[in-house]
């Protein structure tokens, strides 16, 4: 039989805030005292959770459970003239903040779907499935969102497209697309064992419901205000486009976007191609991006973006909106500077060079995009997830390098969701991140290359 490493599992477990402060000095605790790790696996098994938080009222030392680990040890003998490993960059991340300890989080729950998107979808059902084969995928879908007005069928079609998976995984043996059984069994008990989950796209359905209803009709794009530090970023994975649009003049933005006066719109990107795109719909609003106000402009972008990587990639569902899901950064900088991307992984840097990386890159023209460590696979405890207010595989603009304070300025494109320890009270996404936090927290860096 293989030897439990309880001692190194507890040190992970730790680190991915898998276990809290009391979970951790409990464990080290009883192991201290001599119990065998293979007596305390289910113990450490529960504890790991992510649905169990046990905490005591008066905690065992945390000191010395980090002691116990070697922890402490760890955390001083981290040198800048050194790369860090991602083990390392999280141990960094965990002891930095000593006070900090995650709460539990009291999620709601519901036992059924919500009854205004359960009869608006069952209405529209037979009528979005265009070959009518009792599948609704996502190329129907997105047919059914162009020029649909009416906030009820607007605000779902924005939601099913939204949590297609999800709804679909309610009767997983009738295949792929959404069916009359997918329906039904979300009507009656919402998504099956997700009460959390069906929760969220009860409150998103109504939170797009109540939106589609206040929606003012579009201005003439001539009136929108295009600024790149307004922009929402809405359902389609574009952070990267659009961490790179934030970094972007408001001149260059504008200078792309062309008004045919027919509805429709030429879109110029920076290396010369050119889309035309068709006005959003309720519907299309609800999905997309969007400026101050429902301004529509980055919405426009993201639909051009999606016609020319369509041709590219041609996603396996079909959908025109799935080709914007996962744009990489040399894609976005093409698009919006027309340059190639200059992509530098900070996992082979040492904080030194990350710092003059850093220094070089806010003293060149151009957008500075930088993503954050990648997402943990399913339930696996990974020392990669963050826990400080960031979120794991998304991407963020550096708007500035503030070397003397030694800090990073960053701006969340989705214009909330900012680093928890230096928060201003505003979260609109503009927040600064000292140097150090930003190497254990981001894994690469982009900028537009440079001229030959």
């Amino acid at each position: 039989m293989e030897k439990i490493d309880l001692p190194q599992r507890l040190r992970e477990a730790y680190l991915a805030y898998r276990l809290n402060q009391s979970e951790l000095a409990h464990l080290v605790g009883r192991l201290h005292k001599g119990e065998s790790p293979e007596a305390l696996e289910d113990t450490f098994t529960q504890f790991a959770r992510r649905d169990v938080d046990w905490r005591l009222q008066s905690p065992d030392s945390l000191a010395e459970a980090l002691g116990y680990l070697g922890l402490d040890q760890e955390l001083a003998q981290l040198r800048p003239d050194q790369v860090w490993t991602g083990y390392q960059r999280a141990l960094y991340r965990r002891l930095s903040q000593p006070e900090f300890d995650a709460p539990p989080t009291a999620s709601a729950a519901a036992a059924a779907g919500h009854p205004l998107l359960a009869e608006t979808l069952g209405a529209g059902l037979d009528e979005w499935d265009r070959d009518h084969d009792t599948h609704l995928t996502a190329r129907e879908i997105d047919c059914a969102m162009v020029g649909e007005t009416d906030p009820a069928r607007a605000a779902t079609l924005a939601l099913v497209r939204r949590y297609q998976r999800a709804l679909e995984s309610c009767s997983p043996a009738d295949g792929t697309g959404l069916t009359w059984a997918d329906l039904h069994v979300f009507a009656r008990q919402g998504i099956s064992g997700l009460p959390t989950y069906t929760a969220t796209i009860n409150q998103t359905f109504q939170e797009y419901f109540e939106l589609a209803g206040q929606m003012q009709p579009a201005r003439p794009l001539a009136q929108e205000a295009v600024r790149p530090d307004a922009i929402h970023q809405g359902v389609g994975g574009t952070c990267v486009m659009l961490s790179t649009a934030v970094g972007t003049s408001a001149e260059q933005l504008r200078g792309m976007l062309r008004d045919n006066g027919d509805a429709s719109f030429t879109i110029r990107f920076a290396d010369g191609e050119e889309e035309i795109v068709s006005d959003l719909s309720q519907a299309e609003r609800l999905y997309h991006s969007r400026g101050d106000g429902q301004d529509r402009w980055p919405g426009l972008l993201e639909m051009a973006m999606a016609q020319r990587l369509f041709r590219e990639k041609r996603p396996q569902d079909g959908s025109l909106r799935s080709a914007i899901d996962g744009i990489e950064a040399h894609e976005a900088m093409l698009a919006l500077t027309g340059k190639d991307a200059n992509k530098v992984s900070l996992d082979e840097l040492t904080l030194e060079q990350t710092r003059h990386l850093l220094a070089r890159a806010a003293g060149q023209s151009g957008p500075v995009i930088c993503a954050t460590r990648p997402e943990a696979l399913s339930d696996f405890i990974s020392v990669e997830e963050l826990h400080n207010g960031l979120v794991n595989g998304h991407c963020y603009a550096v708007v500035d390098f503030d070397a003397e304070n030694d800090q990073v300025i960053l701006q969340n494109p989705w214009h909330h969701g900012e680093w928890r320890f230096q928060a201003d009270g505003k979260d609109e996404g503009r927040f600064a991140i000292p140097t150090t936090e930003f190497y254990c927290s981001y894994r690469w860096l982009a900028t537009p290359q440079a001229s030959s």
